[in-house]
C-alpha cells in the first residue's frame, strides 16, 4: 500500500473544511480581536493627544507669566512700541500661533498678532498693527485653542490688573509634537494583527 505524502492531497483533504465552525469561529474571533485592537489604538492616540494637548496649554500659561512684567509696565507707561516687542517676542516663541491683549473688560483691544479669537469667537489672523488680515478656516486639524492670563501692574505695594491677555495655539501644532508617538502605536497595532 503506496503512501500518500503529496502537498496537493494534503490541501485537498483540508478544503472540505473550509467552512468549517473552526474556522468561522477563528473569523468571529479575529474580527473582535480586531475591533478591540481599534478601539484600544483610538483611545491611546486620544489620550495621547490629551496629555500633549495639556502639555502645551500648560506652556502657554508660562510664557504669558513671563512676559507679564513687560506687558505691564509698558502698558503703564502707554508705551505702544514695547507692547508690540513683548507681543512679538511671545509670537516668536514655537507653538505660540496668536497673543491678544485687551483692557480689563476684555472689550477693547490694545494690541494683537498672529491667529487669534475676536469678541464674538470667531479665528481671525491679525498682523503686528492687529488689523485683520483675513477670517481663517478653521479646519478640523486647526482649531485654536489657548491659554488667558490677567496682566497686573504691581506699584506701591498693589496689585492692579491693568489687561487681559490670550496666548493662542492649535491641534497641528499638537499633532507635530505626537506624530512619531502616533506612528508608533499604530505600528505596534499592526504588527499585533498582523502576528495573529
Amino acid at each position: 500500500m503506496p503512501l500518500r505524502n503529496n502537498t496537493t492531497d494534503n490541501i485537498k483533504g483540508l478544503v472540505p473544511f473550509r467552512d468549517s465552525i473552526a474556522q468561522q469561529l477563528f473569523l468571529v474571533v479575529f474580527a473582535i480581536y480586531l475591533l478591540i485592537s481599534l478601539v484600544i489604538t483610538f483611545v491611546q492616540i486620544s489620550e495621547t493627544y490629551n496629555r500633549a494637548q495639556n502639555d502645551v496649554s500648560r506652556e502657554l500659561k508660562i510664557f504669558g507669566r513671563s512676559f507679564e512684567g513687560g506687558m505691564a509696565k509698558a502698558l503703564w507707561e502707554f508705551d505702544d512700541a514695547g507692547l508690540l516687542s513683548s507681543i512679538q517676542g511671545l509670537i516668536e516663541i514655537p507653538g505660540v500661533l496668536g497673543v491678544k491683549v485687551t483692557n480689563p473688560k476684555g472689550d477693547k483691544m490694545l494690541g494683537a498678532i498672529g491667529s487669534i479669537v475676536n469678541k464674538n469667537g470667531h479665528p481671525l489672523d491679525v498682523d503686528a498693527a492687529g488689523i485683520a488680515k483675513h477670517n481663517m478656516s478653521g479646519g478640523a486639524f486647526s482649531k485654536l485653542f489657548w491659554q488667558e492670563f490677567d496682566v497686573v501692574y504691581k506699584h506701591s505695594g498693589t496689585n492692579e490688573v491693568i489687561a487681559h491677555a490670550a496666548i493662542y495655539s492649535n491641534s497641528e501644532v499638537v499633532l507635530d509634537r505626537i506624530k512619531f508617538s502616533v506612528l508608533v502605536i499604530v505600528l505596534s497595532e499592526i504588527i499585533e494583527v498582523a502576528a495573529l
